[in-house]
């Protein structure tokens, strides 16, 4: 595949591959959050970003190298799909583990003093009257 002076192959394999780097590393820096926002929004938004276009940058790579090696292009992109699936899963479940510690705090600090309140307070009015006149002497 070469015409003139001009070697497409090596330009087809050396951009195929640096695309592959450049798609890994803004996979990567998504992943790790390398990356630093100010806001919680803007660093998840920034991930997201990375990752997607890390992943088009890989896919294009995948596609140059498919075509390449005679590779059904099919097969290479159900194996990426795949992939990009379980990432996304990963991703959910991670996020999905972190729930119970956030809701400890307002659990404990703004839910449970009520419910004690509610649960405990018809009993505490209930003693607090048989109690006091026993208490008071009962003249």
């Amino acid at each position: 595949m070469t015409e003139g002076l001009i070697d497409w192959g090596l330009i087809r394999d050396l951009a195929s591959w640096g695309l592959f780097l450049i798609g890994s590393a803004a996979v990567v820096t998504g992943a790790i959050g390398i990356v630093r926002f100010p806001e919680f929004y803007t660093r998840v938004h920034a991930a997201g970003v990375t990752d997607t276009g890390g992943a088009e940058l890989i896919i294009v790579a995948m596609m140059l190298q498919a075509d390449r090696f005679g590779t059904s292009i099919g097969d290479s992109m159900r194996v990426q799909a795949d992939s990009l699936r379980v990432r996304r899963r990963q991703r959910a479940e991670e996020m999905a583990a972190k729930i119970p510690l956030k809701m400890l705090f307002p659990l404990i600090f703004c839910i449970f003093p009520s419910l004690l309140l509610v649960l405990m307070g018809p009993a505490m009015i209930q003693i607090y009257r048989t109690l006091l006149p026993t208490m008071g002497g009962g003249g």
